[in-house]
């Protein structure tokens, strides 16, 4: 399979997720009333499979939510990872996919995958609380790997697609990022009902642009930090820049934020604890464009990440609850600074470590 087919497949399931979950915003998963249903409604077809496909979904077990990483999961979490699971397996026949709303059979079946295997990561909804309560913000996030010989594995694509549209892609050995927005796709606005998939995912992935920087914007401000830190625990690591008058602090952070550093006016971003992959799918993405990375070790000295030490974090799989897995921890991701000036990164660092 080229690099082109699994971008363009990738896009279009990460569309389709963030389609589903922004129809379920709008009452989108309501009953079809048979009395007045048109057979030949393409978009009244497409419902009742997805239906069908979220009737038939087992859902996480208990064991499977007392595994899980963060916050207890909403409904539209779990639905919107069987739609996009459902349509992987649908464009890549054979794949495995695992997440943060996978069960523990799939997360199984994953990392017991023979070599030659496509092996899919998904964050559907990241940002629930975002999703839920402001119902923006939020985005999707999909990592793709190639099983090489044993249980190793090699990050081939990474892309975080936001709920505004944007969408920022890294592709292994390529230079800089691939950045758009589904918007702007030829008839295929973020919404548009379509069973031609292949088609709107290619339409997508022509319109993208291959950047090897950051886009610096007009009247771009260094004093911006973005941070995922709505929880207290969090927000006190923080609290020195919190109360930095100087500083225009953001807690909505996260994969949502990120995209901000490469497309947007964002200065820095901070994550204060550990972290999945999935959840910090922009990381491959930060390093390609070359945003220096800061680590915090829990108090230890940090070091900075290049894209060969993301990569290192990325090339494995990291299962919910990392004590059943074979492939390390569930959070590989250090606590970490990502800034595009590395004094200002260094600075936010050394004031925050103080709080470990």
């Amino acid at each position: 399979m080229d690099r082109v087919t699994l971008r363009d497949g990738c896009l279009d399931v990460m569309v389709e997720g963030l389609t589903f979950a922004n129809g379920l915003l709008l009452g989108g998963n309501d009953v079809i009333d048979a009395e007045t249903w048109d057979s030949s409604d393409i978009q009244h077809r497409k419902a009742l499979r997805r239906l069908a496909l979220l009737a038939e979904d087992v859902g996480l077990s208990d064991a499977d939510l007392g595994r899980h990483p963060g916050h207890e999961p909403i409904p539209a979490d779990r639905d919107t990872h069987v739609v996009m699971q459902h349509r992987l397996r649908i464009l890549f026949p054979g794949c495995y996919v695992v997440g943060e709303e996978a069960t523990e059979h799939d997360w199984w079946a994953a990392i017991g995958s023979p070599p030659g295997s496509l092996i899919f990561s998904i964050d559907a909804l990241d940002g629930s609380t975002l999703y839920e309560s402001f119902t923006f913000g939020y985005a999707c996030n999909l990592l793709a790997y190639r099983r090489v010989k044993g249980n190793e594995n090699l990050l081939m694509f990474a892309a975080v697609m936001n709920s505004s549209g944007f969408v920022a892609c890294y592709q292994r050995d390529e230079q800089g990022a691939l950045v758009g927005n589904v918007y702007t796709a030829t008839d295929i606005a973020l919404g548009t009902d379509t069973d031609d998939s292949a088609a709107r995912g290619a339409a997508i992935g022509k319109r993208l642009v291959s950047i090897t920087d950051p886009v610096v914007l007009d009247g771009f401000r260094a004093d911006t930090v973005a941070t995922n830190a709505s929880d207290p625990a969090r927000r006190r690591v923080i609290a020195p820049l919190l109360a930095d008058k100087d500083l225009y602090v953001s807690t909505l952070g996260g994969a949502p934020a990120a995209l901000g550093l490469v497309l947007g006016g964002l200065a820095a971003l901070v994550c204060p604890r550990a972290q999945t992959t999935y959840d910090t799918a922009y990381l491959p993405i930060l390093a390609s464009l070359g945003i220096t990375i800061y680590t915090m070790h829990e108090g230890k000295e940090g070091f900075t990440l290049g894209l060969k030490e993301v990569l290192g974090f990325f090339d494995h799989l990291a299962g919910v609850g990392g004590a059943w897995t074979t492939e390390g921890v569930t959070k590989p991701v250090p606590a970490f600074v990502a800034a595009r000036n590395p004094q200002f990164g260094a600075e936010l660092r050394r004031r925050i470590i103080e709080q470990y």
